[in-house]
């Protein structure tokens, strides 16, 4: 657990076995918050709340880890509970992946959820489209997706253009296309 020891020793003057001990402690704490999101899921957003209090620096790992577990449990709706806390944790982390996770996660048309939380959504995919610098098609097409659910189908268009754009396999960029047709069709009225 990196993120804990690097401020300890960038500081000079460790007590190596305080820190070693302090680490042992975070990695049985982290093991126990990943059986908990898997095993008893509603109990892991209340364990996450003490290990990152207790923990700061882990923040991003345990917020990360916990939704994706919740994600796959059982009961996937608990992990909606964790939605802005990952964007705010991901975007602090400069973390573009995790936050086109939630983003996607929240607008797949594959998935169903009595809410799409659009705003969550759109904030996750605009900053990561924003980190990658308008250049990931992925990215972009999560963002596309965001704009057809609140039914701003120009602004999908543009998007999904974009990511067609960007995508460099071909395989992508036809997937993508396809998508960019469906959107077209709904702003033409057709």
């Amino acid at each position: 657990f990196l993120p804990l020891a690097l401020p300890v020793v960038m500081k000079g003057d460790v007590d190596y076995a305080k820190l070693s001990a302090e680490q042992e402690a975070a990695k049985k704490k982290f093991i126990r918050l990943t059986f908990l999101a898997s095993l008893k899921p509603a109990g892991a957003v209340k364990e996450l709340d003490a290990f990152i209090a207790r923990w700061p620096a882990l923040a991003h790992l345990a917020t990360t880890t916990a939704w994706g577990q919740l994600l796959e449990g059982d009961d996937p709706g608990l992990a909606l509970q964790l939605c802005d806390r990952m964007v705010e944790v991901c975007s602090a982390a400069a973390d573009a992946m995790h936050l086109n996770w939630v983003a996607w996660t929240l607008v797949d048309p594959e998935l169903e959820w009595p809410d799409r939380m659009l705003a969550t959504a759109e904030k996750a995919a605009e900053k990561a489209v924003a980190l990658t610098g308008g250049e990931d098609s992925s990215m972009l097409d999560t963002l596309a997706r965001v704009a057809f659910w609140k039914q701003d189908f120009k602004q999908a268009v543009q998007l999904q253009q974009k990511a067609v754009a960007k995508a460099e396999d071909p395989d992508e960029r036809a997937g993508l296309a396809v998508t960019l047709g469906e959107y077209q069709r709904l702003l033409d009225g057709k």
